[in-house]
């Protein structure tokens, strides 16, 4: 039929083109609660608790903690969206999240 769209299948594209936009800008999440959220939360600065929540409100989950000259370096795994993420801390605040992808803690 000539000129009507098939709701299911643009709906659906309508949808993955939005959430794009919004892992693209940061602010995916709350929208979207049956997907994961893609990326790594900004956690730069927190404290601890703070960040630990920001991560498990993204799917993440503490893989494994280490001390490293001062500093504590905390592996975290979204075993949705398969991600690793490295967290490293001083002085009581995070100072560094990076993509950690060959850590053999995330599966």
């Amino acid at each position: 039929m000539s000129g009507q769209h098939d709701r299911e299948e643009h709906d659906h594209a309508y949808w993955q083109g939005c959430h794009a936009a919004e892992r693209e800008s940061g602010s995916a999440g709350a929208e979207w609660p049956h997907h994961a959220t893609v990326g790594i939360p900004n956690v730069t600065g927190m404290g601890p608790v703070q960040a630990l929540t920001a991560m498990q409100s993204r799917g993440y989950r503490n893989v494994g903690t280490s001390a490293v000259g001062g500093m504590i370096v905390g592996i975290y795994f979204n075993p949705v969206t398969q991600e690793c993420v490295q967290l490293t801390s001083a002085n009581n605040r995070v100072v560094d999240a990076r993509d950690n992808i060959t850590d053999r803690r995330c599966r």
